[in-house]
């Protein structure tokens, strides 16, 4: 493994699960309902970099999930048994977990994140400054994604830019998210979250901010939650 599987964008009945190889793999992504019953079973080619979306999931449950990957020798490498639970119905109740600035000391990083996860929250969200240098491939494999493990593997995240991602291609590359990624909205129970990017323009008139007044003014969510880095 360069980067050991993690989760983003999640919905009541959709997930989306991703890793990436040394090498290029085909990769298998086997999914199971906690009572047993295997739902799904998803392959990927040939790449390096996959990414799996996980889909007619039920709301508010415990799923497990393995992937294995194999290169061109033959050679398998498989992940342990990972978790997840699905986003909860518009009504429902959560805790989420908010963190920002991981982009050094990793060794803290990682303090942090296990802290973290022994709250076993139902999201994370991320505001930004992932890693120190978003166009330095190192940064995100050799830090960000080892310093967040466990937490990223069972916990779904949802991250926004911060002006050390540099706009990068790496964070393009490595989240699955809404359209149009840079800036976003999701909901997940009974809260709305609008990802902000700070880096781009809220002047009046702007692309940006014509987005968020508009999805505000459809929001029926009874928290809403505005994230940025500034």
């Amino acid at each position: 493994w360069l980067v050991l599987p993690y989760i983003n964008w999640p919905t009541t009945t959709e997930m989306s699960i991703s890793l990436e190889t040394t090498l290029p793999t085909d990769a298998e992504l086997l999914a199971c309902h906690e009572t047993g019953r295997c739902t799904q079973t998803l392959q990927s080619i040939d790449e390096r970099l996959h990414h799996f979306r996980l889909t007619d999931l039920e709301p508010n449950e415990k799923y497990f999930y393995i992937v294995k990957a194999t290169d061109f020798r033959g050679n398998v490498i498989e992940s342990p048994r990972l978790s997840f639970r699905t986003a909860p119905e518009e009504e429902d109740s959560f805790t989420f977990i908010a963190i920002g600035d991981t982009q050094s000391q990793a060794e803290v990083v990682k303090r942090v994140s296990d802290v973290a996860y022994s709250h076993r929250p139902n999201l994370v969200v991320h505001a930004g400054d992932l890693v120190t240098t978003g166009s330095n491939k190192s940064h995100w494999t050799k830090h960000f994604f080892p310093a967040m493990q466990p937490l990223i593997g069972r916990v779904p995240f949802m991250p926004v830019l911060g002006n050390h991602e540099q706009d990068a291609k790496h964070y393009y590359d490595y989240m699955v998210l809404p359209e149009p990624e840079r800036y976003y909205s999701f909901t997940f129970g009974n809260a709305e979250f609008f990802m902000i990017d700070g880096n781009r323009s809220l002047a009046e008139q702007s692309e940006q901010l014509n987005w968020l007044q508009n999805a505000l003014s459809k929001s029926k969510a009874k928290w809403k939650f505005a994230v940025l880095h500034q």
